[in-house]
């Protein structure tokens, strides 16, 4: 999760077709022969509207927000790290295990949404940006077969997008681009049909004026469980980035909650650990637990460390709040390897957790 600022008018422009090897940090791309006639973006009611269009490839440089559409964490071939799908709503997952043409970051492309009115909705700060929108087709064979438009802040912005006849091939990576003066809080993204249901693999956006592109950055997950939308709307992921561990589950209510499901799990185990990419910053951690096996003090007392310091000692959950009953601990903690860790190790028993929240705090 990512929060911060954006919308606004667009401005400066070319179309293009490039390499995968193509960096977009740059504001603008150079001028170059069109890929196709479907590729013209639309002015709309935005302001000096431009884009651009090249085949596969991440962007290398510049402070950004990358999300893989439909897929896990990724790190690309620039060492970019993918935040797994967040702000995006409508049309389901897909996923096609096959290799993908004009670019070295297959796995990016393989995942994708498709279905009608796909919306991209993004949090950011104020400033200049460059969003990259990744595209492949993944099934049909000709073009004129499945055509969309993209919308930015409510204005068309590439009118009939028709990937095959951009790409040249099924299964071969696109981009698109458009650079935004971000101001109103918050990047909107649509995806509108017009011949099929539209497909999209990720979405990057990069900063153009050096300032990092969210104010604070969320992720939330439900240990030994699946994913989970809390009684607040907040968005849970399935577990995940996990190393070792088992799961154990319960039906029983939990006390001091209204969100029981995000209890009622766990992973467990003598020692078991959590590695999430982040980008470097210091965040605040949020440990939530529910004793729903044993019965008495004492029957289960564990530590946790982060970044390989102790932080909570000999922890025993059931002695301070009972059985059955939600019970939460939270510290801060910097990052400067772009990899948040949390480790679990057994004292008397086992260790356990029900549920993990991160949020960036500078």
């Amino acid at each position: 999760f990512f929060l911060g600022g954006s919308g606004g008018s667009s401005s400066s422009s070319s179309s293009s077709s490039s390499s995968s090897s193509s960096s977009s940090s740059s504001s603008s791309s150079s001028s170059s022969s069109s890929s196709s006639s479907s590729s013209s973006s639309s002015s709309s009611s935005s302001s000096s509207s431009s884009s651009s269009s090249s085949s596969g490839g991440s962007s290398s440089g510049g402070a950004a927000v990358r999300i893989n559409v439909a897929g896990d964490y990724y790190t690309d071939v620039n060492l970019n790290l993918w935040d797994a799908e967040d702000y995006v709503s409508n049309g389901s997952w897909k996923y096609r295990d096959t290799a993908i043409s004009g670019t070295e970051d297959d796995e990016l492309y393989r995942s994708y949404r498709a279905g009608n009115n796909i919306s991209v909705d993004v949090p950011l700060t104020e400033g200049d940006y460059l969003v990259r929108m990744h595209f492949m087709e993944p099934g049909q064979s000709s073009a004129g077969r499945r055509i969309f438009d993209v919308l930015l802040e409510g204005a068309v912005v590439f009118n009939d997008v028709d990937i095959f006849a951009l790409a040249g091939d099924r299964r071969t990576a696109l981009v698109l681009s458009q650079q935004l003066t971000v101001s109103d809080g918050e990047l909107n993204i649509k995806l509108k049909k017009e011949l099929r249901a539209p497909v999209i693999s990720a979405v990057e956006i990069i900063a153009l004026d050096g300032e990092e592109p969210f104010a604070q950055y969320e992720l939330r997950v439900n240990s030994g469980g699946p994913s989970y939308v809390d009684a607040a709307g907040y968005d849970w992921l399935e577990d995940q980035a996990y190393l070792g561990g088992h799961l154990y589950s319960t039906s029983d209510s939990i006390a001091f909650t209204v969100d029981d499901t995000l209890y009622q799990t766990e992973r467990w185990g003598d020692y078991f650990a959590y590695d999430f990419p982040v980008e470097n910053g210091t965040y605040e951690v949020n440990l939530h637990f529910a004793e729903i096996f044993f019965t008495a003090n004492n029957k289960r007392v564990f530590d946790i460390y982060a970044e390989g310091q102790l932080i909570i000692d000999d922890l025993d959950t059931h002695s301070l709040v009972g059985h059955d009953t939600a019970y939460m601990q939270q510290f801060s903690v910097p990052v400067s390897d772009q990899q948040l860790n949390l480790e679990f190790l057994s004292v008397i028993n086992n260790a356990k957790i029900s549920a993990v929240e991160i949020r960036r705090i500078d």
